[in-house]
This record gives structure tokens, C-alpha cells and sequence, in this order.
């Protein structure tokens, strides 16, 4: 049964921006209140991102080329941290791990004989 990326992206959707409020935390630029205040939003988005986390594997390992791509710049579109050489880091390693969906879908069809 394919899989589509519905679940990776509710889940994108409640860490990344969670990612922001974290780092205006660090840098001092929100205090507790404000950063409560802009967590607010995000509640809503919990129920649905972890409701079916056991199906994200199963998407991640389903993904088409056309999905990575779409992915990619789904969390290149929501991920906008202060420090553009951290953000860019980020991203390179968020592409690589869904690039790795690829490899995972050929190793499944590898099939390696065992000796007993």
C-alpha cells in the first residue's frame, strides 16, 4: 500500500516552527510569556502530528522522487532561523536524511542470502 507524506508534514509542522521558538528562547530575543504566546498556535498542531507517528517511517521509507523534492521544500519553506549559515546547515542535513529514503527503498529490495 503506498504511502502518502500527510504524517511527515504534520510533524514538520509542529517541530520546525518549535525549532524557531527554541532558538529566539537561546538568543534572549522571547521571554517565557512570549514564547508561551507563540506556542499557543502550535497545540492544535500536536494532537495531529502524534496520532499516527507509527505511520512516519512507513511514509518516510515510501517516498517518490517527486516527494522528496516536495519535502525539501516544505521544510526549506517553514524552517527560517536567524542565522542563515545555521539554517542552510540544517537543511543540507534535513535533505540529506530524505534523500536517504531512497537508499532505504533500495536496501529493502537487496535480499542477502544467509548460510546456516
Amino acid at each position: 500500500m503506498p504511502y502518502d507524506m500527510h504524517n511527515l508534514k504534520e510533524v514538520l509542522s509542529l517541530v520546525l516552527p518549535l525549532v524557531r521558538i527554541i532558538e529566539d528562547v537561546a538568543d534572549q530575543q522571547l521571554s517565557g510569556f512570549s514564547a508561551l504566546i507563540k506556542f499557543v498556535p502550535l497545540i492544535s498542531k500536536i494532537g495531529p502530528a502524534l496520532r499516527d507517528l507509527k505511520d512516519i517511517p512507513l511514509e518516510f521509507a515510501d517516498l517518490t522522487e517527486a516527494e522528496r523534492v516536495e519535502l525539501k521544500a516544505y521544510v526549506s519553506e517553514l524552517l527560517d532561523l536567524k542565522d542563515d549559515n545555521v539554517e542552510a546547515t540544517v537543511e543540507q542535513v534535513l535533505h540529506i536524511v530524505v534523500d536517504l529514503s531512497q537508499l532505504f527503498q533500495s536496501l529493502q529490495t537487496v535480499r542477502v542470502p544467509v548460510k546456516v
